[in-house]
């Protein structure tokens, strides 16, 4: 992985509310500062963009009073150009982070943070988990390291520092595949287990199938012999079944015909009763023509209507009258009204508005004219009124005289259908008489042939006894076979099922002889083979680490009488003298060195086995912390030796200057940090 531009907008004191952007060159490259300048802050921002919050909170990365920031990170894995962002929103009292996405091939992806940070440890191939509260140790490890974390590494307990160096050196897999192998035994040997017990009663069944054979040979002997006694019973059967039929087909012959006494009977009583009510329909309906109908249509032909015009239009001239009285009412309320109040002037003398006194005369010639038009509208009244009755008592008589003409239309059609009712009464009564001649031949005719069927009983009670015999002798040869049939069948079916058994517990043995096999190769070749390979290849790196961590710290520290090895758990052994000596013991820059020394040595062993997409670049923050100068010099020398094509470095020392092929200077002026390249 090599890093090629980053952009931060309010991260902690990148705070101007505008995207600082930081390229990062090839080579070496130095951010140098003070202390507390914001050099840091550039490294956990790269970490941040590729992982998350898991190593650092984003209320600690989110700069103070702002409501939102990000992260753009551009960087390539083998070649390939990615871009990821993240960003950070405020929300009440905590810091969440905002939608992801990633650039790859030039299309852009949205993601959440846990999916981006999945995606971007497969482009690393860190060998580690995904979740996002999980900490990316084979980052942190081999690298970026910071500055308080990196003499951690030395202190780590062992079984720690193993599990994460077999994962950044990518021998994880051999542990896996030693642990997967004891599931698989432990499978293999409980499926092998289970089919030795399930096909132990081999023999058994075999014994069984035997038996089974010997007893369906002796019913398939049986068998012919009940068959010969079915097929004699069913022909003395058939013989008497055809006397039967023939009987009892002369039977419903006779039958036939005799069982339509009843009917005939019924029917003509039901013809005769049908003919008699059809008449006194006819006789009933003419009457009702008599009383009811005749009377009213002659009358009403012989009535004239009380005037030419219809309803409608007297309704119309009734609601004109009306609303003209209505008119008229209201005009003499007005009028007596304006009287009374001309009349309390003339009274009280004075006008109640204005308090001047009122003309007398003139008021009392309003008041006259007032009283006359008044009698005048109550004459017009009058006449309206009389009017109004005239019409009304003419419309009544109108709708009077119009509902009985609708009257009179339904009566017309009621008595043609009337009339042709007492046609169809009339023509059905002679119908039935006819029917009643027909009926009454027929029935004599059926009462003969009801005298022969009583013969013809008595006979056919006597061969039906001999056919209940028959078939009773049938049935119970024919029950003997079924049964000696269903226990052959049954028989054969259970054959069948022991003889599948049996193959079935043959299989299950060999399977489970196959399987001891297979558990055998595993506990004595493969997992034996696994567990070697594991101990060569980490007893290589292992000498190849401690090749590479004596020759780092002889190079930082000029002290023949100081060494350092790594044992078989690449725990740091420090001898003085050929002693081993505390690590808390040493001075600030040893001990520094002795991390520095580690940490390189790690990188070293990781570009050699390329496991993960880390070979290509190392952060050092803070590296010479308690370094003297001739220490720092030696740096160069160290660097040369790196054969990382990127490697960054933060520190405050100016001396690294000299070393770097790029520097980048970093200032912070009133809370807020910049980058500038020197």
């Amino acid at each position: 992985m090599l890093l090629k531009e980053i952009d931060l907008k309010n991260i902690r004191s990148y705070n101007e509310d505008v995207e600082s952007t930081v390229e990062f060159p090839e080579g070496v490259v130095l951010f140098v500062g003070d202390v507390g300048s914001g050099k840091s802050t550039i490294l956990y921002a790269v970490e941040f963009a590729l992982f998350g919050t898991a190593e650092v909170s984003g209320s600690h990365l989110l700069s103070e009073g702002k409501q939102s920031g990000h992260v753009k990170l551009k960087f390539s894995v083998d070649g390939k150009e990615l871009e990821v962002r993240r960003g950070l929103v405020r929300r009440k009292e905590t810091v969440a982070q905002e939608k992801c996405y990633i650039v790859e091939d030039g299309k852009r992806t949205d993601l959440s943070p846990a999916d981006l940070k999945e995606r971007v440890i497969g482009l690393l191939k860190f060998n580690e988990p995904s979740n996002p509260r999980a900490e990316s140790l084979v980052y942190r490890f081999a690298v970026f390291t910071p500055q308080e974390q990196m003499k951690d590494i030395i202190q780590k307990d062992s079984e720690d520092r193993l599990r994460v160096l077999r994962r950044v050196l990518g021998i994880s897999e051999y542990q896996l595949a030693a642990e997967n192998s004891d599931v698989v035994e432990q499978r293999i040997k409980k499926d092998a287990y289970g089919l030795k017990r399930a096909s132990e009663d081999l023999e058994e069944k075999e014994a069984l199938a035997g038996a089974l054979s010997g007893e369906i040979a002796q019913l398939g002997k049986r068998l012919p012999i009940l068959e010969g006694a079915l097929s004699s019973a069913e022909e003395e059967l058939q013989e008497l079944e055809s006397k039967s039929k023939e009987l009892l087909s002369n039977r419903q012959t006779v039958s036939n015909v005799a069982s339509k006494v009843p009917t005939l009977e019924k029917n003509v009583k039901m013809v005769t009763t049908a003919s008699k009510e059809a008449l006194s329909k006819a006789d009933r309906l003419e009457a009702r023509l008599a009383d009811q109908y005749v009377p009213f249509m002659e009358e009403f032909e012989r009535k004239k209507p009380p005037t030419d015009k219809s309803s409608d239009a007297l309704d119309e001239m009734l609601a004109e009258k009306r609303k003209e009285r209505e008119e008229k009412m209201g005009t003499l309320r007005v009028m007596q009204s304006q009287l009374k109040g001309t009349e309390e002037l003339l009274q009280d003398g004075r006008c109640p508005r204005c308090g001047q006194e009122i003309d007398h005369d003139e008021y009392g010639d309003k008041a006259a004219h007032l009283a006359s038009e008044i009698e005048k509208a109550q004459a017009e009244l009058l006449a309206l009124k009389g009017k109004v009755d005239s019409l009304d008592s003419l419309q009544r008589q109108m709708a009077s005289y119009e509902k009985d003409g609708e009257k009179y239309a339904t009566y017309s059609k009621e008595k043609a259908n009337i009339n042709r009712d007492i046609a169809e009464s009339k023509q059905q009564a002679w119908a039935y008489q006819a029917d009643l001649l027909k009926s009454t031949r027929d029935l004599e005719l059926a009462k003969k042939e009801e005298e022969k069927l009583k013969g013809l009983a008595l006979e056919i009670a006597e061969l039906e006894r001999d056919l209940q015999a028959g078939r009773k002798k049938r049935d119970e040869a024919s029950l003997s076979l079924q049964r000696a049939v269903a226990q052959r069948d049954a028989k054969r079916e259970s054959l069948d099922n022991t003889s599948l058994e049996v193959a079935k517990k043959k299989s299950m043995r060999a399977e489970a002889q196959r399987l001891g096999g297979y558990q055998s190769w595993l506990s004595d070749y493969f997992r034996p083979a696994v567990e070697q390979i594991e101990q060569q290849t980490f007893m290589q790196m292992n000498a190849r680490f401690n090749h590479h961590f004596q020759r780092l710290f002889a190079s930082m520290v000029d002290d023949a009488d100081l060494g350092v090895r790594v044992n078989e758990n690449f725990s740091p052994i420090l001898e003085r003298q050929g002693y081993e000596q505390e690590y808390e013991a040493l001075s600030g820059g040893e001990r520094t060195s002795v991390a520095l020394a580690y940490r390189l040595a790690l990188n070293s062993i990781v570009q050699e086995t390329a496991a993960s997409g880390t070979g290509e670049l190392v952060i050092l923050d803070e590296p010479t912390e308690g370094f003297s100068k001739e220490q720092i010099h030696k740096m160069r020398d160290i660097l040369a030796e790196l054969r990382s094509k990127q490697v960054v470095i933060v520190s405050h020392e100016t001396e690294l200057e000299a070393m770097a092929q790029n520097v980048f200077r970093v200032q912070k002026v009133n809370g807020t940090s910049t980058v500038r390249m020197a």
